[in-house]
């Protein structure tokens, strides 16, 4: 009996290290999230093709401009296959001032922190402390996803 409860109560987010994820950003420079340890991370699997992603975007750009000074850190990762060739003038394009990281088609598969990504856009926080607290995939209504990052902040 205890078995079956301990294992109902297994949370897969805690077997994230979101610390080991270290991609290269559309500019070319080496970025690892655990760097940002001490920030809350907001981190988005997105795609340029994908509809639903694109209603994303303004929203996490003016999270950055607007929450970056509380501790908040927007980390994009492209999972377009063509790689910084679309993802730089993407960048450009919405004029995102957040490192927008390329994954390619990395995350389809098993092995690296936060993989398989299945559903696009799929985001997770990540806490202060460099665990990972939220994991939502779609769009996530503005309220709450302000909320979650009202309570990372204030932890």
């Amino acid at each position: 009996m205890l078995l079956a409860l301990a294992a109902c109560a297994h949370n897969p987010l805690a077997d994230i290290d979101p610390g080991q994820l270290a991609l290269e950003d559309t500019r070319g420079a080496r970025i690892q999230l655990g760097a940002f340890n001490g920030e809350v991370v907001l981190v988005n699997f997105f795609a340029t093709w994908c509809f639903f992603c694109l209603g994303d975007i303004p929203r996490l750009e003016q999270l950055q401009e607007t929450r970056g000074k509380d501790g908040l850190q927007v980390i994009g990762v492209g999972l377009d296959r063509e790689g910084v060739q679309v993802l730089e003038p993407f960048r450009q394009f919405y004029h995102l001032t957040y490192p927008i990281l390329v994954g390619a088609d990395r995350f389809g598969r098993e092995g690296l922190p936060f993989a398989p990504v299945t559903v696009l856009p799929t985001s997770y926080l990540v806490g202060r402390d460099g665990r990972v607290l939220e994991k939502w995939e779609g769009v996530l209504p503005a309220k709450l996803l302000d909320e979650m990052i009202d309570r990372a902040l204030a932890q």
